[in-house]
């Protein structure tokens, strides 16, 4: 409604971003009912192509239900293993291995596994 991006609220506007960030330097822009930190690992997605995540999910966390958008994803997962659901096709994606689809797709996302998953995500064009 107010054509804003939900990271719009978390950080301040930088038009001369630097190359270069630190991890304490990434905003948290976490949804605690996912049970996941995800920190944007740029500080604006103002006139961005691709808005690229550092994603940490607990045990149990991901999405409660299956969400679209224009769009489209790519992750690494960099620990452990990520359940994946696109379209009709669930993925068991496991560490090391990434994945890559539109965000068009009905897709949701979980850690069904016993310890945490890392996941860097980029999201093009941002739509958080």
């Amino acid at each position: 409604v107010l054509g804003a991006r939900i990271v719009d609220f978390f950080l301040d506007e930088d038009e001369n971003e630097s190359v270069v960030l630190e991890p304490s330097q990434w905003a948290s822009v976490s949804l605690a009912r996912w049970k996941a930190d995800i920190r944007q690992m740029v500080r604006t997605v103002k006139h961005r192509r691709m808005q690229p995540f550092y994603t940490v999910i607990q045990p149990g966390g991901g999405t409660s239900e299956d969400y679209s958008h224009y769009g489209e994803e790519f992750g690494l997962v960099l620990e452990g293993e990520l359940t994946l659901q696109v379209g009709s096709e669930t993925y068991r994606v496991k560490e090391g291995s990434s994945f890559y689809y539109s965000s068009t797709l009905p897709h949701a996302w979980t850690n069904q596994t016993d310890v945490p998953c890392t996941v860097v995500w980029v999201v093009a064009p941002p739509s958080w």
